[in-house]
C-alpha cells in the first residue's frame, strides 16, 4: 500500500453507502452524529479509521446498529475479494 492510498476503504465505502441509503448529505450526517463534516469526509475516503465512540455516533446518526455497520463492511470486503 502506498502512502497515498486510503488506510481503510471498506469502512469508508460502508459509511458512504449507508449515508446515501439514509438520504443524508455529509453535512446532515455530521449534524445527526455530532461529528464535523471534514471528519465524515475523511472517514468516507478511508483516510481515517473510526474509533469505537465514532462508530457508535455514526450508527446512531444513521439509525442502524454498530453490528449492522460491521456486517455491511464485511459484505463489501467479501465482494471486493470475489471480484479479484
Amino acid at each position: 500500500m502506498s502512502p497515498l492510498e486510503p488506510q481503510n476503504p471498506v469502512i469508508g465505502k460502508t459509511i458512504k453507502s449507508l449515508r446515501k441509503e439514509a438520504g443524508f448529505t455529509q453535512e446532515e450526517l455530521a449534524h445527526a452524529s455530532g461529528l464535523n463534516t471534514s471528519e465524515i469526509s475523511n472517514l468516507e475516503r478511508g483516510w481515517r479509521n473510526p474509533r469505537w465512540e465514532t462508530m457508535k455516533r455514526l450508527a446512531t446518526g444513521l439509525g442502524v446498529s454498530c453490528s449492522d455497520m460491521v456486517a455491511y463492511a464485511e459484505q463489501f470486503e467479501r465482494e471486493e475479494r470475489e471480484s479479484k
